[in-house]
């Protein structure tokens, strides 16, 4: 009688540890999957208007998560869109964002500065799951060849993507309209 005892301990310690860890997991699957997964895409369209090309980057932003994002006023700033030009290079020679950082074809710009009232509020912006939202600019140059577009987003938590997308701006006579 006294040997069955501790084995029953034994076997209570041991499916207790067992659901422990089986709880453990469960909660830790739980938890990754709330978080936010946001996705970017940049598109760019180019119209010819009298001397100079009119070019429309078109940037989606799609929260492919299961929670809800947020963007405030001060994050909004550190949503950039980068356009820098790419010279020609070596061949066989590798192709960096710090390498040829040095070159804006435009200044970078704030492109969640408008969605945020003038008033100041600090009411955040919501991107919530499954949604599509979609940011604009426009720009006019008469540069014509490689570029390379990078968009930047930081949430209020923290959390920071980027694309990178290299676009060729063609010549004026290129365009079809």
């Amino acid at each position: 009688m006294t040997s069955v005892i501790p084995t029953i301990r034994d076997i209570i310690v041991i499916c207790t540890g067992i659901a422990g860890f089986a709880f453990g997991i469960y909660k830790y699957l739980k938890s990754r999957e709330a978080e936010t997964a946001l996705e970017l895409e940049v598109e760019c369209n180019t119209l010819s208007f009298q001397e100079k090309n009119i070019h429309e980057l078109i940037m989606t932003l799609s929260n492919i998560g299961k929670s809800a994002s947020f963007a405030d006023r001060k994050k909004s700033k550190k949503a950039l869109c980068l356009i820098n030009k790419v010279f020609t290079v070596q061949e066989g020679d590798e192709l960096t964002w710090d390498r040829i950082n040095t070159d804006y074809l435009i200044e970078p710009i704030e492109y969640m500065k408008e969605w945020f009232p003038p008033d100041g509020s600090d009411k955040p912006m919501i991107f919530e799951p499954g949604s599509k939202e979609v940011f604009r600019i426009f720009f006019s140059t008469n540069y014509q060849g490689p570029i390379w577009v990078r968009i930047e987003f930081e949430d209020i938590e923290g959390y920071k993507w980027r694309t990178n997308r290299i676009f060729i701006l063609p010549p004026k006579a290129a365009i079809i309209t």
